[in-house]
């Protein structure tokens, strides 16, 4: 709770022009990275994904700071079934264990009528066994 009063404090501070040119300044760090890493790909495109990452990582620290509501990271364990609710992959049928967990998911909890839920906010990369065609057994 202290850290959200700290935060919401910050944010009265700052002004919306002052954070929209940081904003700029780092995406266009970013993209310039990205262009490193990926020269083939155009650089129109790479600004554009940049300009919204920055934009999306932005939002997500601004309502993570007003929410109260505590998040936390949940990485999948290898081995594990498939869960709808919490994994995304890239088969179109997902069958086996999972394989790796590439990213993790981001899990919201809050108080709800009284009771505490659990929201996924974001849903864990995941490569399952089947895509792999591997028999782990």
């Amino acid at each position: 709770m202290i850290h959200q009063a700290i935060g919401r404090g910050l944010q009265n501070i700052q002004t919306q022009q002052h954070l929209e040119v940081r904003q700029t300044a780092i995406a266009t760090e970013l993209a310039d990275l990205l262009q490193l890493l990926l020269p083939v790909s155009p650089k129109g495109e790479i600004e554009a994904t940049s300009k919204t990452m920055v934009r999306k990582a932005v939002a997500l620290k601004k309502s993570m700071t007003e929410e109260h509501a505590l998040y936390r990271v949940v990485a999948v364990e290898c081995g594990g079934n498939y869960s709808e609710e919490l994994m995304d992959v890239d088969d179109d049928m997902p069958t086996g264990p999972v394989f790796i967990c590439i990213y993790p998911a981001l899990v919201r909890t809050a108080k709800m009528r009284g009771k505490s839920e659990q929201i996924v906010v974001s849903k864990a990369s995941v490569i399952m066994q089947s895509a792999l065609e591997i028999d782990m057994s």
